[in-house]
């Protein structure tokens, strides 16, 4: 786990989970902004850029942390998971494997997303559709 200079973490009402696992990845740039009840695990690499905010309850995960069958399978393959620079999630945002959010994007309140953003753009609604940046 690698934390920046500057990283704001806020769980005064609800915890924050920052969690990895064996030999997996999880960087927050400077300046990143984390409220209450924020939720990010990464099984192989979650990299959140400079200056993002996370607003609350949001998750970010790079698996889907379940066993396809059985006890004895193996959880599903791991998809990195990233927010370029300066991008904002609102409350209850979910990101799941395989998101990548490009510099300065948005993401407006309760979204599930697993896709990829150019800069600038601006992530709505459900099902969520990117719009693009003007």
């Amino acid at each position: 786990m690698r934390i920046g200079s500057g990283v704001r973490l806020d769980g005064r009402l609800s915890g924050i989970e920052l969690v990895t696992g064996p030999g997996a990845e999880l960087t927050l740039g400077e300046g990143v902004v984390i409220d209450e009840g924020v939720s990010i695990e990464a099984l192989r690499s979650v990299r959140i850029g400079a200056r993002c905010r996370l607003g609350a309850f949001c998750k970010i995960l790079d698996n889907d942390l379940h066993l396809v069958e059985g006890l004895r399978e193996l959880a599903p393959g791991s998809h990195p998971v990233t927010l370029e620079e300066e991008v904002t999630l609102g409350p209850r945002v979910t990101l799941l494997p395989g998101a990548h959010l490009g510099r300065g994007t948005r993401v407006k309140p309760g979204v599930v997303f697993s896709h990829r953003t150019r800069a600038g753009a601006e992530v709505v609604g459900h099902p969520a559709r990117v719009l693009s940046p003007a």
